[in-house]
C-alpha cells in the first residue's frame, strides 16, 4: 500500500486518510472473554466444559473427537454434560444407542493473546439482523469475537427502516444488531438491496430517483457514526435476483449513495456496490462510467473452484481502478443430506466444508483481497446446499473452528507469494501476518490429492491443522494431506516464491463535482447479458436520462455547478440529437431527451453512447440495436435443421417430448421432471455447415408458447464439450423473435460438460448445437427456425 500510496495526488491521499481513520477508530479492543453462559457451546482453552443437553432422559452421551474417535462416555449431571477441560478442537456428544443425527457440538478455542489487529482481513457474512432476534446476537458477536475475526457484514432494509419517506423509524433490529457488534470490538460492514414500494413499484430495482437514495445513505451514515463502518450500497445488482441492472445504472446509483453517504459522515467506508457475477459487458459498462471517484473499495462474490480464483480476480481486478479488493461473499459449498428438518451435512462433508474454508481464505488473500467475508456464519440453506458453518442454536460445526484458526493464524495477513514447487498437485501460500501479535511469515498448504511432501528452508517455530490444533514440527520437510496445515516461521526465513499478483494501476480520483447522471430507459427494454438496452434498427428512437446535482464531495471546496455543458459522443454514421447545456439548482433532478438514429450508422451487436459534461461526470450507454442487423450474404443457413430426423430432444429425466417439422425448423413440446428440469434439442450439424472464421455466432427465430424458462444457446465439439451461451435478444412469450448466440459469450459448461483441455471453443470442431432452456414448468412449447452462422 506504501508504494501505491507514494503516487497519489493530494485529495486521493486524504480520502485514503480517512479510509484508514475509518478502519482505525474501531473500539479500543481488547483480548475477548467468553460470555458466562457459552453461546452455542464455544469454549476457550482451560476452561471447564460444561454442556445442556436437549434430553435428560438419554442415560449415557458418548463423547467424540473430529476423528469420530469415542474419548469418554459421560452420564448427565442433571440436564448438563460435564466434559472436563478438553484441548482445542470439535467435539461431539452423542446419546447412546439413539440416532448419529441426534449429535450436541463442542468447540474449543485458542486464547487469543493479543486484540485482533484492526486492518486484518479476516471476517464472516452474519446477516445477524435477520438471521437472530436482537437478544441473540451478543452471543453471535461474542463467539464471532472469540474466532478472531475483524469484520463482520450485516443486513439492512431499506424498505423496513424507511417505510414512508423522509421518515425513518425510531428504533429497529438493525440498530439492535450494530450495537451488540460494535460492543463486542467487531467491525461492521452494512448492505442494503431493496428499495421501499415508494421508491420503486419493481422494489428488486434501484429507485427511480437517486435522490431518495442520496438522502437514505446520508441518514443512515449519520445514523450509525462509530457503529457501522462500511457501506455496501446494494448487494448484486448485476444479477436479476437482485434487480438486474446494467454498468451505467450500476455506476450510478454508486455515484449518488456515496455522495450521500460522505455527507452523512465523511470517515465512512464506502464501497463499491458489489458484483456477484463477471460478466465482461457488464464490468466494461460499470468502468466505462468511471466510476472510481466514488468508492473506497472493490467489491466482489465468487463460489467458484479454486482453479478458477486466478481468473476471476484478474477480471475483476481490471476494473477496480486500483481501490483495495474487498470479497463480502465467498465459500465453496457443500449439500447437505439425511433428515429434511435438520438439513445437516453428512460427516465427510462436515470435514470437507472445513477443510474448504480454509482454502478458501489462502486463496483469496494471495490474489490481494484486503477484507474477505466468508460466506456464512449461520445455518443457511438454499436448495440442497448448507452454507452455514454454525448450526440454528448456534452450536459450531468443524468449519467454525477452521474460521477461529484462521482468524488467529491469519491475523492481519498479507499475501507473500506462493512457494515455487514442481508439484503440480501442491498448493502452498505465504503470508506476512501476525499469529497471537507476533509478526511472523505464516504457511499454509495443501494438496490436491494423495499426499506430498514440502521442502523447507528452516524448521517451522509451530504448526498447526486446519482446526487449530498445534501438531509435531517437522525438521527439512512438511508433509502434506488433502487438509491444509499452518506453518509458523520467523519472518527472516528465506522462501523461493512466485510473487503476489500486481495491484491495478491506480486511478486518481477527480474531484466529483455533485453531478450525477442515471439512464431512465424502461427496464423492458434491456438486454442484461450484454449490458445493454434495445433500440430500434429501423427508425429513430428517443432516449430519456437524468441529470442530477448533489452537494459534492465533502471535502471540496468548489460549490456544485449551476450549469453544465452536454457533449454526446456517437458511433460513427449515428445521428444524435441532445441539448448542449442543463442549468440546475442543487438538490434538483432535471430530465433530458436524447433522439437516436443508428440506421445509417455503423452495424455490430451494439455500440457505446457517451454523454459528458464539462464538470467531468459521464454517462456511457451500451445500446443495441434490435432486430440485430446480421450480413445477410455472409450468412449460412443450417438446411438440415428442418428435418426432424437430424434432432435429438434431451429432456431432463428422460421425460416425454413430442417434435414436429415447421418451414426451416422445429416444434418442440416437452414434460421434464426431476428437481432439475430442462429441456435441450440437439441439432447434430452436416457436413459442409460448419462455421468459418469470419461467423460471430448462431442466429435463428425463436417463439416460446408454454411454460416459462431461462433460454440459451449451446455449442458442442467433437470431443463432447460444451459451450452454453445466453441469447442476444431475450424471448417474449407469444411473440416470434429474432435472436442469436454469440461464440464470444458461449462459456464452458464447468460441472456438468465433458472436459476439454484446450478450455477454448473452437468453431472447426462445433458438431452440434442445442437451443432450449432451463425451467421449473412441467410442460414446456417453443419453436426454433431459420439457423444460421452469421456475420455483421
Amino acid at each position: 500500500m506504501k508504494n501505491v500510496l507514494s503516487r497519489m495526488p493530494c485529495l486521493v491521499l486524504c480520502c485514503y486518510a480517512l479510509l484508514s481513520m475509518a478502519v482505525g477508530t474501531a473500539v479500543a479492543r481488547e483480548i475477548p472473554k467468553p460470555l458466562p453462559h457459552h453461546p452455542g457451546n464455544i469454549f476457550l482453552e482451560g476452561e471447564d466444559v460444561v454442556v445442556p443437553l436437549p434430553d435428560k432422559t438419554a442415560g449415557i452421551w458418548k463423547l467424540y473427537n473430529y476423528e469420530d474417535q469415542i474419548l469418554a462416555e459421560i452420564r448427565p449431571q442433571g440436564d448438563k454434560a460435564i466434559c472436563g477441560r478438553l484441548p482445542i478442537g470439535f467435539y461431539r456428544l452423542h446419546p447412546d444407542g439413539r440416532q448419529t443425527n441426534e449429535w450436541v457440538s463442542v468447540g474449543v478455542l485458542a486464547v487469543l493473546k493479543s486484540p485482533t489487529p484492526a486492518f486484518s482481513p479476516i471476517g464472516a457474512d452474519t446477516a445477524a439482523a435477520w438471521f437472530y432476534a436482537p437478544e441473540k446476537i451478543p452471543d453471535v458477536a461474542s463467539i464471532c469475537a472469540l474466532a478472531g475475526l475483524n469484520w463482520v457484514r450485516d443486513r439492512l432494509s431499506w424498505a423496513e427502516m424507511e417505510p414512508e419517506k423522509g421518515k425513518l423509524i425510531a428504533e429497529s433490529r438493525y440498530d439492535k444488531s450494530a450495537r451488540a457488534m460494535h460492543g463486542a470490538g467487531l467491525r461492521v460492514l452494512q448492505v442494503n438491496h431493496i428499495s421501499p414500494r415508494w421508491a420503486n413499484a419493481r422494489q428488486r430495482r434501484f429507485p427511480e430517483d437517486l435522490r431518495d437514495a442520496y438522502e437514505f445513505y446520508k441518514a443512515m451514515a449519520a445514523r450509525w457514526r462509530g457503529l457501522v463502518d462500511a457501506f455496501e450500497p446494494w448487494n448484486e445488482a448485476d444479477i436479476v435476483q437482485f434487480g438486474g441492472h446494467t454498468g451505467a445504472e450500476i455506476a450510478a446509483l454508486q455515484k449518488a449513495a456515496y455522495l450521500g453517504l460522505k455527507a452523512g459522515h465523511h470517515g465512512v467506508i464506502g464501497c463499491q456496490n458489489v458484483f456477484a457475477t463477471r460478466r465482461p459487458d457488464q464490468l466494461r459498462d460499470f468502468f466505462e462510467n468511471e466510476p472510481w471517484p466514488y468508492f473506497d473499495t472493490f467489491n466482489l462474490h465468487h463460489y467458484d473452484p479454486l482453479d478458477r480464483y486466478p481468473e476471476l480476480y484478474s477480471e475483476f481486478r481490471a476494473v477496480s481502478a486500483g481501490r483495495p479488493l474487498w470479497v463480502t461473499e465467498f465459500s465453496i459449498p457443500v449439500k447437505w443430506s439425511g433428515d429434511e428438518k435438520l438439513k445437516e451435512l453428512a460427516d465427510a462433508d462436515l470435514r470437507e466444508q472445513s477443510e474448504r474454508l480454509v482454502k478458501s481464505f489462502a486463496a483469496s488473500l494471495y490474489e490481494g483481497v484486503e477484507a474477505a467475508f466468508y460466506f456464512i456464519l449461520g445455518h443457511y440453506v438454499e436448495g440442497r446446499t448448507q452454507f452455514g458453518i454454525i448450526r440454528p442454536d448456534l452450536t459450531p460445526r468443524p468449519a467454525f473452528l477452521s474460521l477461529a484458526a484462521v482468524g488467529r493464524l491469519l491475523a492481519d495477513a498479507k499475501a507473500a507469494g506462493r512457494i515455487q514447487t514442481t508439484d503440480e498437485n501442491m498448493r502452498a501460500y505465504l503470508f506476512r501476518a501476525k499469529p497471537d501479535g507476533k509478526e511472523r511469515l505464516v504457511l499454509v498448504g495443501w494438496v490436491n490429492q494423495g499426499e506430498g511432501v514440502l521442502s523447507l528452508p528452516a524448521k517451522p517455530l509451530v504448526v498447526f491443522d486446519h482446526i487449530g490444533r498445534e501438531q509435531k514440527i517437522p525438521s527439512g520437510e512438511l508433509k502434506l494431506g488433502k487438509a491444509p496445515v499452518f506453518a509458523i516461521f520467523d519472518i527472516a526465513t528465506a522462501f523461493a516464491v512466485k510473487p503476489p499478483p500486481s495491484p491495478q494501476p491506480f486511478l486518481p480520483a477527480r474531484q466529483p463535482s455533485g453531478v450525477v447522471l442515471q439512464p431512465l430507459i424502461p427496464w423492458e427494454k434491456m438486454a442484461l447479458e450484454r449490458s445493454a438496452y434495445r433500440i430500434s434498427s429501423q427508425q429513430e428512437e428517443t432516449l430519456e436520462i437524468a441529470v442530477y446535482a448533489f452537494e459534492p464531495w465533502p471535502l471540496n471546496s468548489q460549490k456544485a455547478p449551476a450549469s453544465v455543458n452536454i457533449k454526446v459522443h456517437a458511433p460513427p454514421g449515428w445521428v444524435v440529437k441532445a441539448p448542449s447545456a442543463c442549468s440546475f439548482q442543487t438538490g434538483t433532478r432535471q430530465k433530458l431527451q436524447i433522439v437516436v438514429d443508428c440506421r445509417q450508422g455503423k452495424a455490430g451487436l451494439d455500440e457505446t453512447l457517451k454523454i459528458a459534461t464539462d464538470s467531468g461526470e459521464v454517462l456511457s450507454l451500451r445500446l443495441m440495436p434490435s432486430p440485430p442487423r446480421f450480413s445477410i450474404t455472409n450468412s449460412v443457413l443450417l438446411k438440415g435443421a428442418a428435418r426432424p430426423e437430424n434432432w435429438n430432444v434431451q429432456v431432463s429425466d428422460n421425460g416425454q417430448y413430442n417434435l414436429q417439422p415447421e418451414q426451416d425448423g422445429v416444434m418442440i413440446e416437452a414434460a421434464p421432471t426431476g428437481a432439475d428440469k430442462w429441456v435441450y434439442p440437439r441439432y447434430r450439424i452436416g457436413d459442409g455447415e460448419r462455421p468459418k472464421a469470419s461467423h460471430v455466432g448462431l442466429a435463428f427465430n425463436l417463439l416460446w408458447l408454454e411454460g416459462d424458462g431461462q433460454f440459451r444457446g449451446m455449442f458442442e465439439e467433437e470431443n463432447g464439450a460444451t459451450y452454453v451461451g445466453d441469447l442476444i435478444v431475450a424471448p417474449e412469450k407469444g411473440k416470434q423473435v429474432a435472436t442469436a448466440v454469440l461464440f464470444e459469450n458461449a462459456r464452458f459448461g464447468s460441472g456438468w460438460s465433458p472436459p476439454d483441455s484446450n478450455k477454448q471453443l473452437d468453431l472447426p470442431s462445433i458438431r452440434a448445437v442445442k437451443i432450449g432452456a432451463n425451467t421449473k414448468d412441467a410442460k414446456l412449447k417453443f419453436r426454433v427456425t431459420d439457423l444460421r452462422w452469421v456475420s455483421w
